[in-house]
């Protein structure tokens, strides 16, 4: 049989300490790798504004330095680049598992673009100074604490990567793939977990019903025996 391996792609701002509680459970089943992307951990961000499909062209060079079969694990935002992987390099992945993935993008609700409107309407009246004290609590409103956090070229990835919408791509995804997901997740909604099941064509959903966005925080035991079942990692 051939060797399996699990590896992650992280989310915005993983790396391989903020997983490596989940890792030291998934060792005991199969040699499991954790990535870590340009911009995040010890890995500089690189000197270009990347996009989803640079990230994945940076994580086929990891991949193909690992032989036997390739269990791709992508979270939130490792969870975008992981489909849009699995997509374009179907033959690199054996199995697909997406936790909370960012992979629709949908445009802002009605009351953000709301905030948006009235923050751009104090600028323009007092000025550039006078919305400064408001960002941390604006951008909490918008969901977009990773952007207020981030500066100069992690920033304008950040702009990029978050308009990349890959619904159109995700019927085409013919990746065996598991679906987990925390019924409260307050970063990616449920809907869009269930839509993204509906669009992938040979998938399967788990809803986590008490938990929220971190699932390999919260329930890494349960996490991996769901995968194990999906696909027994141990031969």
């Amino acid at each position: 049989m051939a060797q399996k391996t699990l590896v992650i792609i992280p989310g915005w701002n993983g790396h391989r300490q903020t997983w490596a509680n989940f890792v030291s459970f998934a060792e005991k089943k199969c040699p499991t790798i954790c990535l870590e992307l340009p911009c995040f951990g010890l890995t500089p961000c690189p000197a270009t504004i990347w996009g989803v499909e640079e990230y994945a062209d940076f994580v086929l060079k990891e991949l193909e330095k690992i032989s036997g079969e390739i269990i791709l694990l992508g979270h939130s935002f490792g969870g975008q680049v992981a489909c849009y992987l699995a997509y374009k390099h179907p033959e690199k992945i054996t199995r697909l598992v997406l936790t909370g993935a960012a992979a629709i993008r949908q445009p802002l609700p009605v009351y953000k673009r709301g905030v948006l409107w009235l923050v751009k309407k104090i600028k323009k009246m007092n000025g550039e100074k006078s919305i400064r004290p408001l960002r941390p609590v604006v951008y909490r409103l918008l969901g977009a604490t990773d952007y207020l956090y981030s500066s100069g070229i992690k920033r304008e990835i950040f702009r990029r990567v978050t308009t990349q919408d890959l619904t159109a791509l995700l019927s085409q995804i013919t990746t065996p793939t598991l679906i987990l997901w925390g019924k409260k997740d307050n970063f990616v909604p449920i809907e869009l977990g269930k839509r993204i099941n509906q669009l992938i064509p040979n998938s399967q959903l788990i809803i986590y019903p008490k938990q929220k966005h971190g699932l390999h925080l919260t329930c890494p035991e349960q996490v991996l025996r769901d995968i194990n079942k999906f696909y027994v990692l141990a031969d």
